[in-house]
């Protein structure tokens, strides 16, 4: 360990020399070098592959820090992340992540928040004010439900809901005026709202592996919609009208 904590003092040093850009990956770190917090200046720093389990509060120095990756740790609080309103990526893919506070409303700069396999059971309502949001990604969690306020984020394009034990969607879907790709793939719905046809810009659905058995109708007011995958539930009839369409899954229905 005492090595590799050289090798980060040693890549911290020249990066006070270089670019913005610092890459702490891989190095078995438990806690980070003090030397990190004096580089004010730094805007991408990549930790991931560590074994962090906490980031400490003088992080905040770091004000100018824009990417932040933190896949593959140990993290289980990320409160003291949310002080750095300059972020417009945050990665924690892979990490031991129960909740998200409600202070994640201070990132009104992120654009994309990765949180792949993780351990998130619920969501905050705060997270409908991080309007800038492009990318949401949420695949391997333990969401049960969705908090109407995701459905304000006007400029999300991609929501990635995979494998999580969601039983229902909010009613209105409207406010998500952007969304390109929406996968609820390995969930627990048993129906769509009637409000997933107002998803214009909408040209991936994938629901595969849940317990359907319909479509709602709307589903043919989605003109730009060319790849659905709807294998594996129990679906009977299905009615569709869409000339967009190019790619289409049935597999495993009645």
């Amino acid at each position: 360990m005492g090595s590799n904590t050289e090798i980060a003092i040693e890549r911290i040093q020249e990066a006070e020399k270089k670019s913005g850009h610092l890459d702490l990956s891989n190095l078995q770190l438990t806690k980070l070098p003090e030397q990190l917090f004096e580089l004010t200046s730094i805007t991408n720093l990549n930790l991931n592959g560590n074994y962090l389990e906490e980031i400490p509060a003088e992080i905040a120095r770091l004000s100018n820090l824009k990417v932040l990756y933190l896949n593959h740790n140990h993290i289980k609080d990320i409160n003291t992340l949310c002080q750095l309103k300059s972020l417009v990526v945050l990665q924690l893919e892979h990490n031991q992540l129960e909740v998200l506070p409600a202070r994640i409303s201070n990132l009104s700069s992120l654009k994309r928040l990765f949180l792949n396999y993780n351990q998130i059971d619920s969501l905050p309502s705060e997270l409908g004010e991080l309007q800038q949001l492009e990318y949401l990604l949420l695949a391997h969690n333990q969401l049960e439900a969705i908090p109407w306020e995701v459905t304000t984020l006007a400029g999300l394009k991609t929501l990635n809901l995979f494998h999580n034990r969601i039983h229902s969607l909010p009613y209105h879907l409207s406010g998500l005026k952007s969304l390109e790709y929406l996968q609820l793939g390995f969930n627990q719905l048993k129906w769509l709202p009637q409000s997933i046809g107002e998803l214009r810009q909408l040209a991936v659905l994938s629901i595969f592996s849940n317990q359907l058995t319909q479509l709602p109708a709307e589903v043919n007011h989605l003109k730009h919609l060319s790849r659905l995958n709807i294998a594996d539930n129990a679906i009977e009839t299905l009615h569709l009208d869409l000339e967009s369409l190019r790619e289409i899954h049935l597999y495993i229905n009645p």
